[in-house]
């Protein structure tokens, strides 16, 4: 039921001509919840925040990107005091 929704809103989505994030719940040991949204999606973003050493690293890594060539590695990345 949950992949014949999902379905039916990314083709609405695709159909509609909209770019759309939609956020996913972390899955164990898939990458997400049910394990299929990944495979359904045009891109997948993966954000990660590590502390190691009392030291939090938030990093990016692009897992998918249907039609191109992308780099697979993490990312680190900050968020500056004015949220850029």
């Amino acid at each position: 039921m949950v992949r014949s929704e999902l379905i039916r809103l990314f083709g609405w989505l695709r159909d509609q001509g909209l770019t759309t994030v939609i956020t996913g719940e972390r899955g164990d040991p898939e990458l997400t919840k049910h394990g299929m949204e990944e495979y359904l999606s045009d891109c997948v973003v993966l954000l990660d925040d590590r502390v190691t050493d009392e030291v939090a690293t938030r990093r990016l890594r692009v897992v998918k990107y249907r039609g191109s060539h992308h780099g697979r590695n993490e990312y680190p990345f900050l968020i500056g005091p004015d949220g850029n």
